[in-house]
């Protein structure tokens, strides 16, 4: 029998959230049934055949009290004792199941994807300097901001920044910030140096549990990791053991398909590196660190400041992000207002909200519309 006991797990909790969800990844040979889940008041039983269960591949928790998996006749039984009353959803992914836990009652339909971008440095940190003097706090904070105008525009997605302007934040207050947004992915943006002055081109990083898949993947974890020290890290000890190895799966994943679509810029490195970032540690969703390239060289660090070469670079990540998700961008037409519209059935006719639409033209006054107005709308 296993028991894993997760009372003390407090400091995962998002405690400012009335709902707080807890999630608990399986990862299985095949799909999760309802047939295997029993909920009863505090108490939650899944029936997994040995055939099906793999592992328990992430726990994060505020409500459960215990976990005790125990072996039974030919499957394990999954015990989940709860503060409270529950309600359980839950996703099934190629190789995996996630288990939602919220309060009874507290369950809505997410009908978007969070992602949080993490722009390196800030305030006091200027990160590394190029020859010409650029920072890469206002480069990562500059191509951050572009991704987030991208997204603006789509429905399925909402991003948010862990800064929006040049404040300092450590890496402990970067994870804390992100897990408030209870992200769905996580990418943290940076421009370093690097020791090869000739070095060039975008690179993508993921977490490693084990050593670095080369010298530059090691140099820059050591690089990116010097608050370590400071940090209460939210996942060491059993949690950090239970939580990695399907995270890292689908950050690998979701690192093959920027640099797939990087056609537009040049690439350091063909595939994903992988070293023990810090940053990357606080999540249990697809997350990746992106090298938009390297201030040391003299020519990249005159690209990096450039509105065109930043927009290249949003670009490139925001095509990453629409294929891992496997879905496609929105794209906009014109639409003639006509006698009788108005912007809330125009909304309702394109099935996005009357706050999405209005985002979509900002310049537009909702209470003076005119017929033969041109506004934009999802095609």
């Amino acid at each position: 029998m296993f028991r894993f006991c997760l009372f003390f797990f407090q400091s995962l909790v998002f405690a400012a959230l009335s709902c707080p969800v807890d999630q608990l990844e399986l990862a299985l040979s095949s799909p999760l049934s309802d047939a295997q889940i029993q909920t009863s008041n505090n108490l939650v039983k899944i029936k997994i055949p040995f055939r099906q269960f793999k592992a328990v591949s992430s726990v994060q928790t505020s409500q459960l009290s215990s976990l005790n998996l125990t072996k039974q006749s030919n499957y394990w039984l999954m015990t989940l004792k709860t503060t409270h009353p529950v309600s359980i959803q839950y996703k099934n992914q190629k190789q995996s199941s996630i288990i939602f836990v919220k309060k009874k009652g507290c369950f809505s339909q997410r009908a978007y994807k969070v992602i949080v971008i993490d722009p390196g440095h800030g305030g006091k940190d200027p990160g590394a300097i190029g020859v010409n003097r650029a920072k890469e706090k206002d480069i990562t904070l500059a191509v951050a901001k572009r991704i987030q105008q991208h997204f603006a525009n789509e429905t399925g997605f909402k991003v948010f920044l862990t800064r929006k302007d040049d404040r300092y934040l450590g890496l402990r207050e970067r994870i804390s910030v992100a897990q408030k947004y209870s992200p769905d992915l996580f990418i943290s943006i940076h421009a370093d140096s690097a020791r090869n002055k000739k070095a060039q081109g975008l690179s993508v990083y993921a977490l490693s549990v084990g050593g670095a898949t080369s010298e530059q993947a090691k140099w820059l974890a050591q690089d990116h990791n010097l608050d370590e020290n400071k940090l209460t890290d939210p996942v060491n000890g059993i949690l950090f053991q239970l939580t990695q190895t399907a995270s890292i799966i689908s950050s690998l994943e979701l690192g093959s398909k920027i640099l797939s679509n990087a056609r537009p810029v040049k690439v350091h490195s063909q595939h994903v590196e992988q070293a023990g970032f810090v940053v990357l540690k606080g999540f249990d969703v697809p997350s990746v660190l992106i090298e938009l390239g390297f201030l040391s060289s003299s020519d990249e660090a005159q690209q990096l400041v450039k509105a065109s070469h930043q927009e290249r670079l949003a670009q490139v990540i925001e095509s990453g992000i629409f294929s891992f998700f496997n879905v496609k961008k929105v794209q906009l037409e014109k639409y003639t207002i006509k006698v009788g519209d108005t912007l809330h059935d125009i909304a309702k006719q394109k099935h996005i909200s009357l706050t999405k639409l209005l985002n979509l033209n900002p310049g537009i006054d909702p209470r003076t519309i005119r017929y033969g107005q041109v506004i934009k709308v999802p095609g």
